[in-house]
């Protein structure tokens, strides 16, 4: 029971319906994924090779003197539902492979008591640094600062379905939460106006507050996961079609969307990740060894397994050679993770505690 626990089989669907089997997370197109994974749950101080390892820098020449920031821009995001889906198809066949997890156990009031306790650690690690951090209403006397919520705030919490994933958005309390316009979170038709709007977009209002206060603009986010996904496929030219999903329930914080940026500039073309200087980025999954946090984890629908065919009653090689009829075959299964709230804090807040080290030694390394 502890094994089905930890580690979630794989839904699989081959050329013959193959029973689940367990599959390794897929790795991630960085060459740092192939790092062995940093550890959050009793693991040793980060040191500036794994802070190297990890953080990927952008513009550090402007680090030099950091002294103080203002944070206006502080975001965890909890990953709640997700998903990996396969489908692979040829002259005789279509499979389909899908995998579903929704995360019971924490709520609302959890995340945010959570969010206040990672944004005042990380406020800590800052001084701790010699980073002062100044109080937010320096900026909200600024017409920028009104300006940028008018114009991008969203009301906290913030929850978000695309994609088959389920995201929560939390901020301290007394913070805005705003985001981009062109946010690759969002679906293509929700950004469809903002990406194309007139407005002065949230990078160059920050740049707006830095020119007005002379204190450089930072923003920190952590997006939180609690499963690792692998999709894979067959080739359209194999001769049997196959499909395959795979997860396993693993606390993560998610590479590329777990940053800190540190806005002197603005944009002059809004675009974060190219404009914005400097930006640190975690470049690999940062993943917990800690498993106190699942508490139980249920297939919901049993594994709902369907073959259908107009001329062969399952998938096979002497099916996919001849073309005789065309075979259908879909495999989901859907789990829920419930979680030990108390045990999903501590592990989530030892994540997100690391990450900031990792952050700060490349800052220190360029100030």
């Amino acid at each position: 029971m502890h094994s089905l626990i930890r580690y979630l089989l794989a839904a699989t669907l081959g050329s013959a319906l193959v029973p689940a089997i367990a599959q390794e997370p897929m790795p991630a197109d960085e060459p740092a994924a192939e790092l062995l994974a940093a550890t959050a749950s009793h693991s040793p101080p980060v040191t500036e090779e794994e802070a190297r390892q990890y953080i990927k820098v952008g513009g550090g020449k402007e680090l030099k003197g950091l002294s103080r920031v203002v944070i206006p821009y502080f975001q965890v995001e909890f990953v709640t539902r997700n998903q990996a889906q396969a489908v692979s198809s040829n002259t005789a066949a279509y499979v389909s492979s899908n995998l579903s997890f929704s995360m019971l156990g924490a709520d609302d009031v959890q995340f945010q008591a959570l969010t206040e306790r990672i944004y005042q650690n990380t406020v800590s690690a800052l001084q701790a640094a010699g980073i002062e951090v100044v109080p937010l209403d320096t900026l909200k006397a600024q017409a920028a600062y009104a300006e940028l919520v008018t114009s991008w705030a969203r009301p906290a919490p913030f929850l978000l379905e695309s994609g088959g994933a389920v995201r929560h958005f939390f901020a301290p309390q007394g913070m805005d939460l705003y985001f981009d316009p062109g946010d690759k979170r969002f679906s293509l038709s929700s950004n469809f106006g903002s990406m194309f709007t007139t407005k002065r977009h949230a990078v160059q209002l920050e740049g707006e507050l830095f020119k007005a206060t002379g204190i450089p603009v930072m923003r920190v986010r952590y997006v939180v996961e609690f499963t690792s996904r692998t999709e894979s496929r067959s080739s359209v030219f194999s001769r049997t079609a196959e499909a395959k999903t795979g997860g396993k329930a693993v606390l993560s914080l998610v590479p590329e969307g777990t940053r800190m940026m540190i806005n002197t500039t603005g944009a002059q073309q809004p675009d974060v990740e190219r404009d914005v200087r400097p930006l640190l980025l975690l470049k690999a999954p940062l993943q917990s060894s800690d498993t106190a946090w699942l508490k139980d984890l249920r297939e919901v629908n049993a594994g709902m397994n369907t073959a259908k065919s107009a001329g062969v009653a399952v998938l096979s090689t002497a099916a996919a050679l001849s073309g005789f009829g065309k075979a259908t075959a879909v495999s989901i299964k859907d789990y829920e993770i419930e979680v030990d709230a108390a045990a999903y804090a501590e592990a989530v807040t030892a994540l997100t505690d690391r990450a900031t080290q990792m952050f700060l030694l490349q800052v220190q390394a360029l100030r």
